[in-house]
């Protein structure tokens, strides 16, 4: 095993195994249908244990399409589906690059960030017990390992070293968040500074979008864009967004406004300067 596999490895198990770990130890045994809901919506909630917001499914279906069952429970089962879609939508350039032994067009660098964000939300989802949170971002975890292995494998040396050098920046910002929490040095909740970090490596995820827009601004083509991709990433942020709102959740309502907000900023681009 090279020196740069053996990095790549250890940031990876860093990345991964410091939050969970600070989580375990620092979140509360409360039961996770309750966790991150608003009080007045708790009695509200369901038998079944993907709650974390809104109105019970079953019996929400059962009196109706309630605002809380459609942005408690529909949202967040929307976001799910598409989120995963989203996730997989590299795939096919990712087994093409495979194939063919080399990654030609194909670029690496967001699969490392992926990992890092799901690292991220997979924490947060902990801290706040909420497997709506949680689910598609494991997805998403594992997907970004195997792009990023499969990149890795097909990279040149000095590509290898900025995949394992973007995966120890991620490692290092998920660190220090995860010691502030075990060593209790910052006077905010573990809920704080898990959020505040996930928002940040999302904003951190989005500069690739606002540099391809960029571009487009400047050649006047929306020939880089793709307007099915923005579309559902567009509805991804509004039902996330939708969700956040009924938690009372700012650090879910926020980024996922803001990705919403970039992708109808794409969509436009496509509608006025096309393809």
């Amino acid at each position: 095993m090279t020196i740069l596999r053996r990095r790549l490895l250890t940031a990876i198990a860093c990345i991964s195994a410091l939050p969970l770990q600070t989580v375990a130890f620092h979140t509360p045994s409360i039961p996770m249908a309750y966790r991150s809901v608003p009080s007045e919506m708790k009695p509200m909630r369901t038998a079944m244990f993907l709650r974390g917001g809104g109105s019970g499914g079953v019996r929400g279906m059962s009196a109706g399409l309630t605002p809380e069952f459609l942005m408690g429970t529909l949202a967040p089962l929307c976001g799910n589906i598409l989120g995963n879609l989203m996730f997989l939508a590299p795939m096919p350039s990712v087994l093409a690059a495979r194939r063919a032994g080399t990654l030609g067009e194909l670029n690496p660098l967001p699969f490392p960030s992926l990992i890092g964000n799901c690292v991220a939300w997979i924490a947060y989802g902990l801290v706040v017990q909420n497997l709506w949170i949680i689910a598609p971002n494991v997805t998403g975890l594992f997907i970004g390992l195997f792009y990023t292995f499969t990149s890795y494998t097909l990279a040149i040396p000095s590509v290898r070293s900025t995949i394992v050098r973007t995966l120890a920046a991620y490692g290092a910002i998920i660190a220090v968040a995860s010691a502030a929490v075990a060593t209790g040095q910052l006077p905010l909740t573990p809920k704080t500074v898990f959020g505040l970090v996930a928002n940040l490596l999302l904003l951190i995820f989005y500069a690739s979008p606002l540099a391809s827009l960029a571009t487009v601004l400047r050649t006047r083509s929306a020939a880089s864009l793709d307007p099915l991709l923005a579309a559902s990433g567009a509805c991804n942020g509004a039902f996330w967004l939708a969700y956040g709102y009924a938690l009372r959740d700012p650090y879910v309502a926020v980024p996922n406004g803001v990705g919403a907000a970039l992708n109808l900023l794409n969509l436009a681009a496509v509608a006025v300067f096309g393809r």
